[in-house]
């Protein structure tokens, strides 16, 4: 049995059992509400105008160009794209303007010299601005982040990196092959007009700082969103937290894993908390056991070792933040293992093939509450990202929306347990 045959033999084994029994919740690819065509990327729902707006990456798996269409879930045969070109290296979705339109920030640092930061209408597809890199080598725009307002303005500003690295992408940033003697830069601009608004830089040479930045929320309670700034996995200073206000550090924390990121406020004390991407690698493969983080004291909540989830890639899945979908005050936190060649061990010790699937916990209890997997032989690749919705089934509780290789779907959510 390969790596990941036995992986998510492992996850959905420990998983399904309880699932199965008693309040948890199993679902297939036949359980979707909606199936959307033609998907290979990250999902960003949004709520617009009291509808429910999924913007989605489309284009062959790999190539070179890509583009970025906005879907409703209530009119999904209607596409608008509003990028087209190439493939961005990251993107994401926020209100830069406050006119309650959203707006998509694209980077692209293998553009012009040294890379490029553009904003566009998340209407028209209209370019509004134009960041440009300040070096040749800075690979600008390597990793991005909508944080929210940080100036009080009304405004979601952004931050986006220069992690100044040559050579070819790895795990928790650019490799330092060819690197050029630079700090590395994290960036953050003001949605309103573009202006600089703070920057701050890696601790020394050489290290890629600025390789992975994300929006965390408020961790200090200065009332502005805060974010998070790695270097890659074997620098001096790996990860650091940082103020949206002002660019100051808040903590530094030890990590010498892969990406991390936020994941809501799992134990429901107002701050919120995060996940590191901890593990080991077998050839080709990557693997780990998330660790969650308190956001309070950046201590360890809880990890997943000899849990559902103990064994997680990061090369083909995600971790994301889903807020209450179980209405019980906490958190949840979703697994996505987008696996063409997975194994779903049945309760009564079956294996039985699947492609690829998702797994919710519980901030409260950490347990597994919903299942989602892809159906046997159908190499779909379920659990690339996924994300919580607003409610589309009607049932008055958010639902799901996780997207394979192929496709993008909304599954009900658990509801109120």
């Amino acid at each position: 049995m390969g790596f990941e045959r036995v992986l998510l033999a492992l996850v959905v084994a420990a998983a399904l059992s309880p699932l199965s029994q008693s309040e948890g919740r199993l679902l297939r690819v036949r359980d979707a509400l909606l199936r959307i065509e033609d998907v290979d990327g990250p999902v960003v729902p949004v709520l617009h105008q009291g509808a429910t707006q999924l913007f989605l990456e489309r284009g062959a798996r790999h190539a070179k160009e890509a583009r970025i269409d906005v879907v409703s879930v209530h009119a999904p045969e209607a596409r608008r794209t509003v990028w087209s070109g190439a493939r961005p290296f990251a993107w994401d979705v926020g209100d830069a303007d406050a006119d309650e339109t959203p707006e998509v920030l694209v980077g692209l640092p293998r553009a012009g010299t040294g890379g490029e930061l553009r904003l566009v209408s998340g209407a028209s597809g209209a370019h509004l601005r134009v960041h440009s890199a300040e070096n040749g080598h800075d690979r600008f725009g390597a990793s991005l982040a909508f944080l929210g307002d940080v100036d009080g303005d009304g405004c979601a500003d952004y931050a986006a990196s220069a992690p100044q690295l040559a050579g070819r992408p790895i795990a928790g940033g650019w490799s330092v092959r060819d690197s050029s003697g630079t700090l590395g830069w994290v960036r953050v601009f003001s949605g309103a007009d573009g202006k600089e608004l703070w920057r701050t830089s890696g601790l020394a040479d050489d290290q890629g700082f600025g390789s992975h930045v994300a929006a965390l929320g408020d961790l200090d309670g200065d009332g502005s969103p805060d974010l998070l700034a790695q270097a890659h996995p074997g620098s001096d200073d790996p990860l650091v937290l940082l103020s949206g206000a002002s660019g100051k550090v808040i903590a530094h924390v030890p990590h010498r894993g892969w990406w991390a990121g936020a994941a809501g406020d799992l134990d429901a004390d107002g701050v919120p908390d995060l996940f590191l991407e901890t593990g080991d690698s077998e050839g080709s493969e990557r693997f780990g056991s998330p660790t969650f983080l308190s956001g309070r004291s950046r201590q360890p909540l809880f990890d997943l070792r000899g849990r559902p989830g103990q064994l997680w890639t990061s090369g083909e899945g995600s971790i994301a933040a889903l807020g209450d979908l179980d209405g019980d005050g906490h958190d949840d936190v979703g697994l996505g293992l987008a696996s063409a060649e997975a194994l779903r061990l049945e309760p009564d010790g079956r294996e039985v093939p699947c492609s690829g699937c998702v797994l919710v916990l519980s901030g409260r209890t950490h347990e597994v509450f919903l299942g989602v997997y892809g159906e046997p032989g159908t190499r779909a690749g379920l659990g690339m990202d996924l994300a919580a919705l607003p409610d589309v089934s009607g049932d008055g509780h958010p639902d799901l929306v996780v997207t394979s290789w192929q496709h993008a779907y909304v599954f009900p959510g658990p509801g109120k347990r």
